[in-house]
């Protein structure tokens, strides 16, 4: 996304024509609904700025993403959301670049140099993978009992107080009054179990020609830096017998080539929406949605998190941190016409409707 900044907001004057220079780029290749959202809420956010040029690169030939191909049409609640990017799309600052791919049609570099800033909001398109998946036969359920330990579903104290309070968000309430009644729940012998097991990762299958069981290893929670929680392994594995492995484990994000990128946790190592690198901030690259803080949250959580991103890049451009681009919005349209000739450039009611 492109962004004009002039010295109504404040920023640094490169000469007297500051006005029609370009603030930052976000791009978004949007792989998932809530991950459109929080690419085209860094775009608002920035075109609240009267001097601002945004121009968004998405690899498919229509925009929004899941919002708008995804969402199952007996969700029209969900489905509507695309309906408030109206404001941000038809402004005479927005550009889109949809059926182009970054990656593929441009390069970091080639973002870079056309702009004072890049903002990724391509979210997590891969899905986790376990070390060493296997296919295992098919059973025939008869009964099932659902099984969870209730020593699993303790709280910590100050959860539990915001629980017993009221304070925690409905959705979290509900799911966790369910799986209470889940877990005190009497079983049938003659049943099948589905057993849930928290605090637990899988690390392994044994078996050879086919599966006999699933290593895993017990986490704990600990307490990082600035007050995060993480998971980590304990010293305590096991071996459950099974002889079907399904995955189901989330999402992923992908790395993009030249921009810095955690294998670990599946994102970009960022500070706040701020790329790092080596422990450095990456100067002009900026994170937001999934590829910003993993495959968590919705829609809702992918509006704060992309003003948090914002936030920090005006900072940085009012502190001069942020080089001039060398190309200008005309040169970067001839370079992706040239690269991507079947490049889409339309008006917003044309796409969406």
């Amino acid at each position: 996304m492109f962004a004009r900044a002039g010295e109504r907001l404040g920023m640094p004057s490169y000469g007297p024509h500051a006005a029609i220079h370009r603030l930052g780029k976000l791009w978004g290749n949007f792989f998932k609904g809530a991950n459109a959202y929080a690419g085209v809420m860094a775009a608002e956010e920035l075109l609240v700025h009267s001097d601002v040029e945004v121009e968004v690169f998405e690899k498919l030939p229509t925009p929004w993403g899941l919002i708008r191909a995804g969402v199952a049409p007996d969700q029209p609640g969900t489905k509507a959301v695309s309906d408030s990017f109206d404001w941000t799309a038809v402004k005479d600052g927005f550009q889109f670049h949809l059926n182009a791919e970054v990656g593929r049609h441009l390069s970091h570099p080639d973002l870079l140099d056309h702009h004072h800033a890049v903002i990724y909001a391509v979210g997590a398109p891969h899905d986790r993978r376990l070390l060493h998946p296997r296919r295992g036969p098919a059973g025939q359920p008869g009964g099932v009992d659902v099984v969870i330990d209730p020593a699993d579903l303790e709280l910590d104290a100050a959860t539990a107080l915001q629980f017993d309070r009221g304070e925690l968000e409905p959705s979290t309430v509900f799911k966790m009054q369910l799986a209470r009644a889940v877990a005190y729940r009497t079983t049938d012998p003659g049943h099948r179990r589905i057993v849930f097991r928290y605090l637990t990762s899988p690390t392994g299958v044994v078996g050879d020609a086919r599966v006999e069981a699933v290593a895993v290893v017990r986490n704990e929670l600990v307490l990082g830096d600035g007050g995060v929680l993480s998971v980590r392994p304990t010293a305590i594995t096991e071996q459950v017998p099974a002889s079907l492995l399904l995955r189901s484990i989330g999402y992923r994000g992908r790395a993009v080539p030249c921009v810095p990128f955690d294998e670990r946790r599946g994102i970009i190592p960022n500070d706040h929406g701020r790329a790092r690198h080596t422990g450095r901030t990456v100067d002009g690259v900026y994170v937001t949605g999934w590829i910003k803080r993993g495959p968590s949250g919705a829609i809702g959580t992918n509006k704060s998190c992309a003003k948090d991103t914002v936030a920090r890049l005006l900072e940085d451009f009012q502190a001069g941190r942020l080089d001039r681009p060398v190309g200008s919005r005309t040169d970067l349209n001839r370079l992706v016409a040239a690269r991507q000739p079947a490049r889409v450039r339309r008006q917003l009611p044309l796409l969406r409707r």
